[in-house]
């Protein structure tokens, strides 16, 4: 184990103790979307060195095994940890917290199905677009 998954973990550990009536949802709330695409990225890299070959089941299969969430949400973490390398407003909208990972997870799945046809300045207007609407209607928007 790393030693900065350790500090982390110690770091959750003693979060825990802190009393929730101190807590700001909206920031806690961010924090735990950075987390689910830092979880995306890694499975990702995970899926590119092979990692599921040896279980003998597809990549979102063993991510699912590997994490304890359904396929669905596995596939979606391997789909957003593919896409955000390519997506760097949207990376750091994330990270600012200006956008949560759901639109960050409707983006990444556009991005996916426009492959070549993503057309230049999309990336922007999305990014302005998630922090303009609710999440509803921005999945829409991606639809």
């Amino acid at each position: 184990m790393s030693a900065e998954l350790q500090a982390l973990e110690d770091a959750i550990t003693d979060f825990e103790l802190a009393d929730d009536d101190l807590i700001d949802p909206k920031r806690l709330s961010a924090a735990i979307d950075r987390l689910q695409a830092k979880q995306a990225r890694v499975l990702h890299r995970c899926k590119q060195r092979g990692d599921w070959q040896l279980a003998r089941v597809p990549p979102a299969t063993w991510a699912a095994r590997q994490c304890g969430m359904s396929r669905h949400q596995a596939a979606d973490r391997l789909c957003v940890g593919k896409q955000l390398e390519s997506l760097p407003e949207v990376a750091g909208a994330l990270g600012k917290g200006e956008i949560g990972y759901q639109a960050v997870s409707a983006v990444c799945h556009l991005r996916e199905r426009l492959g070549d046809r993503w057309p230049a300045g999309l990336e922007s207007d999305l990014v302005r677009y998630a922090r303009q609407f609710t999440v509803e209607r921005f999945r829409f928007v991606c639809k």
